[in-house]
């Protein structure tokens, strides 16, 4: 019989006092992340040292994972004639080196950020080491400042005020974080619920700084920015739905989705000014590519603020998609759930009703609000004829 410690290190993972093997485990809890914008520290006064040690975390998390990916890169060898395939990833230990360079950063961040370089880089050497197609990617600051599972706490406001409140240590001092909590969180308000009563396990949070519109700054410690935390847990898996009823989900040539259940009219999603976004976005790139050719020989300030505006427009257009996928991804899979659907099977076929879309992406988020309420489902990747 293996040690406890062994069966640790094969997927085996502990649940209080138990030890729970990898298929039990994945059969009662799912992977999840919530994120929160943050209000404020509980103590208005502390909003100044907030700041603070938010920009020398945030200082020290992008310092030390530019010098990870370099030295990562050391690490490997460049592509001989003689390579027939791309060998195996170097893993060099790096932690004791890493604590020199940002000695008053937690040990537990600079572990979980030593892990996240690695993957970046590991994922990208193909590209970089092997094909010569891709340059070595650098970070911009402010990277996310990671936090492990055993420094940060969950609570509510009080008993009868239902405010998410979490209590991180940030450049080793420790603040109390309040949430927003309004209507529209009313999915990431559940999971926070479940981790303050115990039937979530907590992992790893991660503290960020996201670019917003004006009307929705929220105490940044840049212009148009908002302060963001992510909760990282394994919630408890829903029971799987019984029967065999099942919904074939499609992508036509006159509508975004349609939904077809025996006995019953075809559930439509038109979208029709989803293709008046995408196509707009389009031509919008287009005619700034026109604009920033090298025959126009633009100042370098104007050319400058042409680039800085595209770059704005774009970060609109990826939000505003990315708040239609979760949606409708959502509004299927509430339809699905009343109907009392067991299986859906979505033939991911392009229909031709939209020039281009991140499809991808929204299969993950169908898969992702399927699981949530017991759904299975099945994708049919191809061609239509």
């Amino acid at each position: 019989m293996n040690s406890k410690s062994d069966r640790l290190q094969r997927g085996w993972k502990r649940l209080e006092e138990d030890v729970v093997c990898p298929d039990c485990w994945a059969s009662g809890f799912v992977l999840r992340s919530i994120t929160f914008p943050i209000v404020g520290p509980l103590d208005s006064s502390d909003w100044p040292a907030l700041r603070d040690a938010l920009a020398k975390a945030w200082g020290d998390s992008t310092r030390l994972a530019n010098w990870l990916m370099t030295e990562q890169s050391k690490s490997d060898r460049v592509r001989l004639p003689t390579d027939e395939k791309l060998w195996k990833a170097p893993n060099p230990y790096q932690y004791p080196h890493a604590r020199n360079v940002c000695p008053t950063m937690a040990s537990q961040s600079v572990v979980a950020l030593c892990n996240q370089v690695q993957r970046k880089y590991n994922a990208m050497r193909i590209e970089v080491v092997w094909r010569g197609s891709a340059s070595l990617p650098s970070f911009r600051y402010p990277v996310p400042y990671p936090l492990p599972a055993q420094s940060w706490s969950a609570r509510w406001l009080s008993e009868t005020e239902k405010v998410p409140v979490i209590s991180v240590p940030i450049s080793g001092t420790r603040f109390d974080l309040r949430l927003r909590g309004s209507a529209e969180f009313s999915r990431q308000l559940k999971a926070f619920d479940a981790l303050t009563t115990g039937k979530a396990v907590k992992c790893e949070m991660a503290i960020y700084r996201k670019s917003v519109s004006e009307s929705r700054h929220r105490n940044g410690d840049g212009p148009h920015s908002c302060v963001m935390v992510k909760l990282v847990m394994w919630l408890p898996a829903e029971t799987k739905k019984s029967g065999d009823k099942v919904l074939v989900l499609r992508r036509p040539a006159d509508s975004f989705w349609r939904a077809e259940i025996p006995n019953r009219d075809p559930w439509l999603l038109h979208c029709d000014h989803l293709k008046s976004w995408i196509i707009g976005h389009e031509k919008r790139l287009q005619r700034f590519g026109d604009d920033t050719k090298f025959e126009k020989r633009w100042p370098a300030t104007i050319r400058e603020n042409m680039n800085t505006r595209r770059e704005e427009v774009v970060r609109r257009q990826h939000n505003r998609l990315d708040s239609f996928s979760h949606n409708a991804t959502k509004m299927l899979a509430a339809f699905a759930s009343r109907q009392g659907v067991a299986k859906v099977v979505y033939e991911n076929i392009d229909g031709g009703y939209l020039p281009s879309f991140p499809w991808f992406k929204l299969c993950e988020l169908l898969k992702y609000k399927l699981c949530e309420r017991g759904i299975a489902l099945e994708i049919i990747e191809g061609a239509r004829e």
